[in-house]
């Protein structure tokens, strides 16, 4: 009968551990998650910054003729090469795509689309090397 008893609360004590074990556990993937999804968040409202920045203090998008890169207007950028965005009337005038790499390892894609008003949209992600199993991106966009 003591047998019995003893078996039964290790049992409970056993169960019980490993129910806040998985909490635990649960826990801390949570925290990461939530992390990860704020690098990739401040990447994208940096993101969206630098292409404010560019835009309206330097004025590189919308115009004719831009600049062809955006590496070291904003802090932060390690490269910024842009792309236009294809129109048959005026190449340059529509906006831009550009790639952002942060030091960090996160990165973004903005684009900046200029043919109703400007559209400023960041696709971000936490890291962007092609390795990495798990990646969060958080998108953000303004309108003016």
């Amino acid at each position: 009968m003591t047998l019995l008893l003893s078996l039964l609360m290790l049992s409970m004590v056993l169960a019980t551990s490993l129910s806040v074990s998985y909490l635990i556990i649960t826990g801390i993937k949570l925290s990461e998650t939530v992390e990860q999804s704020q690098l990739a968040y401040y990447a994208a409202d940096s993101s969206i910054e630098c292409a404010l920045y560019v835009d309206l203090k330097l004025q590189k998008f919308g115009q004719g003729n831009p600049t062809n890169d955006v590496e070291g207007a904003c802090s932060g950028v390690v490269g910024g090469s842009v792309q236009k965005i294809p129109d048959q009337s005026s190449p340059w005038s529509n906006g831009a795509i550009f790639k952002v790499d942060y030091i960090n390892g996160a990165c973004s894609e903005v684009t900046v689309d200029k043919r109703t008003g400007t559209v400023i949209t960041a696709v971000s992600f936490n890291d962007c090397r092609p390795s990495t199993p798990r990646k969060v991106n958080r998108s953000l966009e303004i309108s003016y």
